[in-house]
């Protein structure tokens, strides 16, 4: 199976699907370890995902029918985590500029939004360009 896995990274495009979908399968059927299990199956995606860039998360959970399986796995969840922490920061530097037309100063911004001075006066640039 480890090869297989390995031949996953150059297989062709139009079959890359299947193959991934026969080694998961492979994987929940014959791993009794549930961590050894989970991290094939991370593995599998994780290649999937590098070799259809242009597939969104959803599209390929979809085409490989995984979808509750994908959102238990540790690189699912990392994803998730990582939009949630970049949404919060855009919301933030979004933020900027109204607080700054309130009257506040760059200072008590950044204070009140937990960014750098720095980040205020960019995002505060930003706006004005």
């Amino acid at each position: 199976m480890q090869v297989a896995i390995v031949k996953l990274i150059i297989e062709k495009e139009e079959t890359a699907i299947d193959k991934a979908r026969e080694l998961i399968l492979q994987a929940r059927q014959q791993l009794a370890d549930e961590a050894t299990k989970n991290q094939i199956v991370e593995l599998i995606e994780t290649i999937l995902l590098y070799k259809f860039t242009r597939l969104s998360r959803e599209e390929l959970e979809e085409m490989l029918g995984i979808d509750e399986e994908f959102k238990k796995t540790r690189m699912y969840q990392s994803i998730k985590q990582d939009g949630l922490e970049e949404g919060r920061q855009e919301a933030k530097l979004e933020a900027v500029p109204r607080l700054l037309l309130l009257g506040l100063s760059v200072e008590q911004v950044a204070v009140a939004l937990d960014l750098t001075v720095e980040q205020v006066q960019q995002a505060a640039e930003n706006q004005s360009s």
